[in-house]
Parts: structure tokens; C-alpha cells; sequence
């Protein structure tokens, strides 16, 4: 959904192969996350000061599933 409306605001604008869509797995989500939070428990990663996105970021919370995942979600 996201590589559509992306693609859909974007049209005219730039060319049409700027968007390249990406299918998302829970693996690939746990993955993600738990790079992101490494980079910035080590400093390694500089977030612009977006308050929209800081107010996200600060809303997310995981929790360990019994079967060895992750459950992502928002305040």
C-alpha cells in the first residue's frame, strides 16, 4: 500500500521507476527495528529533528513473543 500512494503522489513529478517497490515480512520488520535501535544505542545514527517522526519513534514499543518474534506496534 505505502509503494502505491508514494507512487501515486509522486506521478508526474519524477520518473516513474523512482519509486521501486519492496514487500515487508515480519523477519524483515525484526530486522530492521532491532538494527535501528543498535545504531542508536551506539550513536551511530542521526534522526533530523522532525518532530512528527521523533513523536513516532518515541510511540513505538516491542514486546518478545513466546515464539522467538517480535510484536512491533504504536502507542
Amino acid at each position: 500500500m505505502p509503494t502505491e500512494t508514494l507512487s501515486a503522489r509522486l506521478g508526474g513529478v519524477l520518473r516513474r521507476d523512482a519509486v521501486h517497490p519492496v514487500s515487508t515480512t515480519a523477519p524483515l520488520k525484526e530486522k530492521a527495528f532491532g538494527t535501528l535501535k543498535v545504531l542508536l544505542a551506539r550513536g551511530q545514527l542521526r534522526l533530523p529533528r522532525a518532530p512528527a517522526l521523533l513523536r513516532q519513534l518515541r510511540a513505538l514499543e516491542f514486546e518478545q513473543l513466546p515464539g522467538g518474534g517480535l510484536l512491533i506496534s504504536a502507542l
